[in-house]
């Protein structure tokens, strides 16, 4: 429906009346709102409407302000392809601003919802490509041909000569010239070389304040060095009915470090949120959830009602994770979850939900969770987590102990 401006109704309530009645009312911000279209979008748009929407959400991210409360609002589509409701990475959003709102208007189902960003390793196999100490040079001049964009993260194989092995960003790309954030060693011997995208991760959340709603944050990277959905290092974040897959392929789904979201700080709200999935296996020691990267304590962060799927079959295999003793410097709780392990249609009795390296100060709480999979809820000896809850007896449901 349109709503044309005239003396009655001016040009920015006439926008607003129109988004009312084509995607329902959205939350209230201060600033502005940039839209988000996978499909019918495009970047060069100024994305302030539903007609004049962006094609990505690093495109509508780039225009927001930090501080002022834009917003973003990503348009699904229940019945596109992939590639309609899917805003893809090449390399991670490092998300450093704060109060922005971003939000996906679809469907409400939070396993693997229609508003999703995830990442795609792009390839492109250049026939004679030198690398010096911070550029890549192509010969062909095919670089913004094949979709290489700044933020992009790469690796480089080679032939012969000197290789890219560890991710490097993307500052600044031309036809035929990339230009990368971090030296690296030269290629003596130029020659056929394929570069490739990665997102590590996909999602790098450093501001604060800022609030994501219904929307899924997928790894797809087929690569070793494609690890986590989401890593959060800033304080007073929320997540309301998001879904993190950090693993969407086998290959980093058997590294140690692969995870869907890395929590590096404080004062975090996480409601009716999805973690994991049961379609790809975790054939390694890693986990789910990630608590600390450092030895910066955290604390007062919540999961209210949340969902631990897990499919493993690797004893070492957690739902939660604790980095080092020193991680928590106040409470972590987690209320209303449930954490589920399957592999093969059949329990397998992990070693513990929580693992990793037993806290020294407070601890984590967990309350009126249910876990099924695990053989009990943390590792041997640990005293500073706190559970009141059912536990698995066997294979037939639930027995509730005392004490």
């Amino acid at each position: 429906m349109k709503f044309e401006s005239s003396s009655a109704i001016s040009k920015g309530l006439g926008n607003a009346l129109e988004i009312i009645s084509e995607v329902g009312p959205l939350p209230p911000i201060r600033g502005t709102y940039y839209f988000v279209d996978p499909k019918s979008g495009a970047d060069t748009s100024d994305g302030r409407t539903i007609d004049t929407a962006l094609a990505s959400v690093r495109a509508a991210y780039g225009k927001c302000l930090t501080g002022v409360g834009d917003g973003i609002c990503f348009l699904a589509r229940e019945d596109g392809t992939t590639a309609d409701t899917t805003s893809y990475l090449g390399g991670s959003l490092l998300w450093s601003k704060d109060n922005i709102t971003f939000v996906g208007v679809g469907g409400g189902h939070v396993y693997n919802g229609r508003c999703r960003i995830a990442s795609v390793d792009r390839v492109y196999a250049a026939s004679t490509l030198a690398i010096t100490t911070t550029t890549i040079t192509d010969s062909a001049a095919q670089f913004i041909v094949q979709g290489f964009e700044v933020g992009d993260q790469v690796l480089v194989a080679v032939t012969s000569g000197t290789a890219i092995t560890v991710v490097n960003k993307i500052t600044a790309v031309t036809a035929g010239t990339i230009t990368l954030a971090d030296a690296v060693t030269a290629n003596a011997t130029p020659g056929a070389s394929t570069i490739s995208t990665h997102a590590v991760p996909l999602l790098n959340v450093s501001g604060s304040n800022n609030v994501f709603k219904n929307l899924s944050f997928v790894q797809n990277g087929n690569d070793a060095e494609d690890i986590g959905a989401v890593i959060v290092s800033a304080d007073h974040n929320v997540f309301e009915d998001c879904y993190f897959n950090g693993a969407g392929n086998a290959t980093q789904a058997a590294e140690t470090t692969a995870n869907d979201l890395t929590l590096n700080a404080s004062a975090c709200l996480f409601r009716h949120c999805f973690f994991g999935s049961n379609s790809t296996i975790r054939a390694a020691a890693n986990a789910h959830i990630v608590l600390g990267i450092s030895a910066g304590q955290i604390g007062q962060d919540f999961f209210e009602d949340c969902y631990i799927v897990s499919y493993s079959a690797t004893a070492g295999h957690m739902a939660i994770a604790i980095t080092n003793a020193a991680t928590l410097g106040g409470w972590v709780q987690f209320k209303g979850c449930s954490f589920v392990n399957w592999d093969s249609g059949a329990v397998t009795a992990l070693t513990a939900v929580v693992g990793g390296v037993d806290p020294t100060n407070l601890g984590i709480l967990i309350k009126d969770c249910t876990q099924i999979g695990w053989a009990i809820w943390a590792d041997t000896g640990w005293d500073c987590v706190y559970t009141h809850n059912s536990v698995g007896a066997g294979t037939a449901g639930i027995a509730l102990i005392s004490g």
